[in-house]
């Protein structure tokens, strides 16, 4: 039987990950399609490139963040690269908010591509193909959740020459690159402060936003499903974010992403990352 999602909370993520694929012929075609794309055709000697996992979510069913929120988890890769190639770290296009039975988790809906960084070696050799292969772990959700696997290839040839983006992937990872959380301008001041009860994130220099929304990072942190109440201050604006039962005590950086949205106007998103002050 597929894994009822409240449920969830309650076992270990080195578990769930050894759960086999579960299916339901009353699902029809799996929730979730799974590919490995890169953004150029050929890759050159010492050019970085970037690679990406695509989601495509059948409608209805999501997959998770980096912080999956109360239940769930994120999507992980492990890597087979040839000899001198090295991946980083995901790249976590801004999330959405996913409410379900009391519990609010993060995370993405329809498709979404997950960038990745690539390091290609100078010694790489022009005129040889390289095999890329990416071992990808998921959790998609609806109502019930389904632990997916995949083993996913791409063979790319090296040229002497840079590459152009490839035609088909061009509007998928420049759609990636304007969901990426931006920087903080250095003209903005942020300051967090964990009290007894919650936690306070303020920011001095400009006008205070109509929404303002933080996605923590860190798991455990925050009541997720809580109000985050926004008060206007004279140059800025103070988030209260509500602690959650058994909060850390030893986290000494807040890290997440703040989601700004003024009365006109796209919202805003800025990676966040700053020290965390404790009220004694």
């Amino acid at each position: 039987m597929p894994i009822r999602r409240p449920r969830l909370r309650n076992i270990p993520l080195a578990i769930l990950a050894l759960l086999p694929l579960l299916s339901s012929p009353a699902l029809g075609e799996e929730p979730a399609q799974v590919s490995l794309l890169c953004e150029v055709a050929s890759l050159t000697p010492g050019k970085p490139v970037t690679l990406g996992l695509r989601f495509k979510l059948k409608k209805g069913w999501h997959i998770y963040w980096r912080n999956p929120g109360d239940s769930g988890q994120a999507p992980s890769v492990k890597w087979d690269l040839p000899k001198g190639f090295r991946a980083g770290e995901i790249l976590w296009p801004v999330p959405k908010k996913l409410p379900a039975s009391g519990m609010l988790d993060y995370g993405y809906e329809g498709e979404v591509l997950l960038p990745v960084p690539l390091e290609v070696p100078k010694q790489a050799k022009p005129g040889q193909e390289v095999l890329l292969s990416a071992k990808v772990k998921w959790l998609v959700c609806h109502e019930v959740c389904l632990p997916g696997e995949a083993t996913l290839k791409l063979q790319l040839p090296i040229k002497d020459r840079r590459m152009g983006p490839a035609m088909k992937t061009k509007g998928v990872f420049q759609k990636a690159r304007d969901s990426l959380p931006l920087p903080l301008p250095e003209d903005r001041r942020l300051t967090a402060i964990r009290g007894p009860k919650d936690l306070k994130l303020s920011l001095e220099g400009a006008p205070a936003p109509k929404t303002a929304t933080f996605f923590p990072a860190q798991p455990g942190l925050v009541e997720n499903a809580a109000a985050q109440d926004l008060k206007a201050l004279e140059n800025g604006f103070e988030l209260t974010l509500k602690r959650s039962e058994g909060s850390p005590q030893d986290v000494q950086t807040l890290e997440g992403v703040l989601v700004l949205k003024d009365e006109k106007g796209p919202s805003r998103a800025y990676g966040i990352s700053t020290k965390l002050y404790s009220l004694r």
